[in-house]
């Protein structure tokens, strides 16, 4: 009997072993793999000092901040992109030159995500055609008008810019009709609601033995990536859809064009033009590419059918926005209608909304001569 139980004890004891050594090499190849394929544009989420607080790896920091909810963190250097110690996308310094400054706001598009490195930028490419502007990269990623309003009254009007431009549109839509939230809680991007309810789980777990327990079982069980592909399954939740709410887009249009509208008043107030730049979207372009078309039908992770829904909402977000900022003689140009880029055979984007090398040149010439056009006039008395 002694016998019996030794060898079932080794065989345990072996079976057990192999497991461990299956699974730890399992854990080697997931993590290989995913820093292999790991974006240079991941985020992490720091405080303001500089403290992780995100388990999210990423090179691309961005820290709480009192008025925006977060925005980049100063000082940061990789090899595909440059956060000077003001938070601005590109060399230090850029910002104390004497000559005339453009400030060019918005989300990730505008910050240059998917480009391969600072020069490949639109504000970069747009600083090199209309020299002697020097043009100030206010865009950080997910940035809504709501933010954007609030980084330009905060920050950047201290910088008494000649020229205020947006380049943004996408965001406000997308996240309006693809996140839940109310009509009064648009123009901010859905993570303030994550951040909330990570809060609320904090305190839940310093005020309930239970929580605490899971909260320690899901970090430990979370430092494993096949651990967590396993939970993945078991729960279900692969990336479930996002339900689509077409009833938001005439809220989040009137609410884009009221933050256009004040930020158009706090340029003018500082004696600054102002311009709105809408962002193409690729489900508009009239020529895509094959690979383009590949891109289009994959979409977004967890949205099958964003190229069926999304580029007619989008234009039709576009329309209701350009009326309202045509009653309040705001000027627009709108990149989707522009001739250069509807009649682009070229390969302009690197996903959806971001566009490439050549995608940001396309921007920027079509950009720059109305930039030229500004530069050479005041506001309007009383705008």
């Amino acid at each position: 009997m002694t016998k019996v139980r030794k060898k079932v004890f080794l065989a345990v004891i072996s079976t057990a072993v192999s497991v461990a050594v299956l699974g730890l090499g399992l854990e080697f190849y997931l993590r290989r793999k995913q820093s292999s394929s790991s974006s240079p544009y991941s985020v992490a989420l720091y405080t303001h000092s500089g403290k992780k607080i995100s388990s999210v790896e990423g090179p691309l920091k961005l820290s709480l901040a009192p008025f925006t909810i977060y925005k980049n963190l100063p000082s940061q250097r990789t090899s595909t992109f440059t956060i000077n110690s003001h938070g601005l996308r590109g060399e230090d310094n850029l910002e104390l030159d004497a000559g005339p400054r453009i400030i060019f706001l918005g989300g990730s598009a505008a910050f240059g995500m998917g480009a391969e490195n600072d020069q490949e930028t639109i504000p970069y490419m747009l600083g090199q055609s209309i020299k002697p502007y020097r043009v100030l990269n206010g865009g950080v990623v997910g940035f809504q008008s709501g933010q954007e309003l609030t980084y330009l009254v905060t920050e950047l009007i201290d910088y008494r810019p000649a020229i205020v431009m947006t380049y943004d549109g996408w965001n406000d839509l997308f996240d309006s009709i693809y996140a839940p939230r109310k009509e009064n809680e648009l123009g901010f991007n859905s993570n303030f609601f994550r951040m909330e309810e990570e809060l609320a789980l904090n305190y839940q777990t310093q005020v309930s033995p239970y929580k605490s327990l899971g909260r320690l079982v899901e970090a430990t069980s979370t430092r494993s990536l096949l651990l967590t592909r396993v939970m993945e399954k078991i729960r279900g939740y692969n990336y479930q859809r996002p339900t689509l709410q077409k009833t938001m887009l005439d809220a989040a249009a009137q609410n884009y064009a009221t933050n256009i509208r004040k930020m158009s008043l706090i340029s003018h107030a500082v004696g600054a033009q102002f311009i709105v730049v809408f962002q193409p979207e690729l489900g508009l372009k009239l020529h895509p590419t094959p690979a383009e078309q590949e891109i289009l039908a994959q979409g977004i992770v967890g949205i099958d059918s964003y190229h069926d829904e999304f580029p007619e909402l989008y234009r039709q977000f576009l329309a209701k926005a350009k009326q309202l900022l045509d009653r309040d003689k705001i000027e627009w140009v709108d990149i989707n209608e522009s001739t250069e880029y509807q009649q682009s055979s070229d390969g302009l984007f690197v996903d959806v909304v971001h566009t490439n090398r050549r995608g940001n040149q396309v921007v920027a010439e079509i950009i720059s001569p109305r930039l030229r056009v500004l530069a050479d006039h005041k506001p309007a008395e009383g705008q």
